[in-house]
């Protein structure tokens, strides 16, 4: 999906959009990446400006798992009816693919944003829920939570790996 940032938007105003255009144009501008997870993608946006009044100066979507392999946007769901055993090697392969695609992902997008003059200087990761899987009884909603927690520990990694 290609990249979105504010010039594009229908919804910001012409002086915050004139704003941002002039903060990129200017030198580097220290900024954040901001990541809300969701299964087998995030959405990642800039932000800059003051802390006091941030502002969005980019948008984007990110693949956080490999298309060539379908079940890895779902792991935990591609085994729910495999047993015990079995279904193990399956994750386990499964997340090393779901890591492999985030860091490269997320890397890509790092680079990207740089060439762009954002001087990056963290990163966060929105979070929904924080409780243990395991609490759960449904298998269903198990591999919801499951899931969740894979794709948002996959993008810490990557934020870890690309210094942020």
């Amino acid at each position: 999906m290609p990249p979105t940032n504010s010039k594009n938007s229908p919804s910001r105003s012409s002086s915050k959009l004139a704003h941002a255009s002039n903060l990129r144009s200017a030198k580097p501008v220290q900024a954040a990446i901001g990541f809300r997870v969701k299964s087998g993608r995030a959405i990642a946006v800039v932000l800059g400006g003051p802390s006091s009044s941030p502002e969005v100066l980019a948008r984007r979507e990110i693949s956080l798992c490999d298309p060539a392999v379908p079940d890895s946007m779902q792991p935990y769901h591609a085994v729910l009816d495999m047993p015990g055993q079995k279904s193990a090697g399956v994750i386990d392969r499964l997340e090393k693919i779901v890591r492999s695609a985030t860091t490269a992902s997320v890397t890509e997008l790092v680079k990207e944003w740089r060439s762009e003059a954002y001087e990056l200087r963290g990163a966060g990761v929105v979070v929904g829920s924080l409780g243990d899987p395991a609490s759960i009884k449904n298998d269903h909603i198990r591999a919801h939570a499951l899931e969740g927690q894979l794709f948002r520990s996959a993008v810490e990694g990557a934020i870890g790996k690309n210094r942020l």
